[in-house]
């Protein structure tokens, strides 16, 4: 888990240095990015009303557009 982290944690940085992210804060970005991903498979239900594709896109267009300038 630490190691997803830190990568996260990395590639944002990168982000942050090339002037592309809103927050200043790496660790909350990252922390956020990382909760999101790994509690999906506690709620996440196969039988349920949206297609893993759909909820993955919603996941991904709320994260980065909270993070991306």
């Amino acid at each position: 888990r630490r190691d997803a982290y830190n990568l996260i944690k990395s590639e944002l940085s990168k982000l942050q240095k090339r002037g592309a992210m809103r927050t200043a804060h790496l660790s909350t970005a990252a922390f956020t990015i990382f909760s999101v991903t790994t509690w999906f498979v506690k709620w996440y239900n196969p039988e349920g009303p949206l297609a893993i594709d759909d909820i993955a896109d919603e996941m991904a267009d709320g994260l980065f557009h909270g993070i991306l300038r």
